[in-house]
């Protein structure tokens, strides 16, 4: 009996020390080392509105023509949804829409003012960011009897001979009309002294019946200067179709300075 206590109290001491050993080895293990990883600069993902495409066609068109607009939209990396499609000409919104990918036509009204019109897409967000491109159309007078009315007059080319005058001399314009369009007849060029945006003014010369052909054309008008009081008078070339009443191009807007003491007129261009 005495045997077998002596033989549990040896195996119970040793069982207390192995796990002292046990535990002895797992206190001498070395905590983990955490690494040190710097810490970058926080990245912003852009979430603007991608405007993959936006064009027009035609891009040259006469009033109260039709163009047609199309228009591919996604949505920025940040994945904000595009919930608006505006299309605009200045202050005025031509069409709004909701659609990513769609086309608008549009029809010019017939009395848009002649020249090159900007149309701009806007295309804004959920969270309000907005992206925007353009693009141009060339507006025309509409058709007239004579034919279509694609007439752009080449200001660069209208020079004055001679350039100095005095009262009642004659001068010589020399200019360059370009003819998109069909061929014209019955057209009016009138010089006049001063003129306003309507060709109004003082007439110096009146050519009539003259023919607009498609392509470059060029022409040397001859008009006679008048004596006024005042310092500057203005000078432009006006083609006017007869038959319908209709101006169809002019020039820009020249102006002549009076110089007292030499009773000349010089020639001068706005700039």
């Amino acid at each position: 009996m005495k045997k077998i206590a002596r033989v549990f109290i040896i195996s119970f001491l040793a069982a207390i020390f192995m796990a002292d050993m046990v535990s002895l080895s797992f206190a001498q293990q070395p905590l983990p080392i955490k690494p040190n990883i710097p810490v970058g600069p926080e990245v912003v993902i852009p979430d603007d509105p991608q405007i993959r495409e936006f064009s027009v066609n035609p891009t040259s068109v006469m009033q109260g023509e039709q163009v047609t607009f199309r228009w591919r939209v996604e949505p920025g990396p940040g994945g904000s949804q595009v919930n608006s499609i505006r299309l605009t000409i200045g202050a005025r919104e031509v069409v709004r829409s909701s659609d990513l990918s769609g086309e608008y036509r549009y029809t010019l009204p017939e009395d848009m003012r002649p020249g090159r019109a900007e149309f701009i897409l806007h295309a804004t967000n959920q969270i309000g960011r907005t992206e925007m491109r353009s693009v141009n159309v060339n507006v025309t007078i509409a058709r007239g009897s004579s034919g279509s009315y694609r007439v752009s007059f080449m200001d660069s080319t209208l020079t004055m001979s001679p350039e100095r005058v005095q009262s009642g001399q004659s001068v010589t314009f020399n200019f360059s009309v370009r003819n998109d369009g069909d061929r014209l007849t019955n057209i009016r060029i009138r010089v006049v002294q001063p003129a306003d945006n309507l060709g109004r003014g003082v007439i110096l010369r009146d050519l009539e019946r003259q023919v607009i052909n498609p392509g470059v054309n060029n022409y040397a008008v001859t008009g006679t200067f008048r004596s006024t009081t005042n310092d500057k008078r203005g000078v432009s070339i006006v083609l006017i179709d007869t038959t319908s009443g209709a101006t169809i191009a002019r020039s820009r807007y020249r102006e002549l300075v009076f110089v007292p003491s030499f009773r000349h007129y010089y020639l001068d261009r706005y700039h």
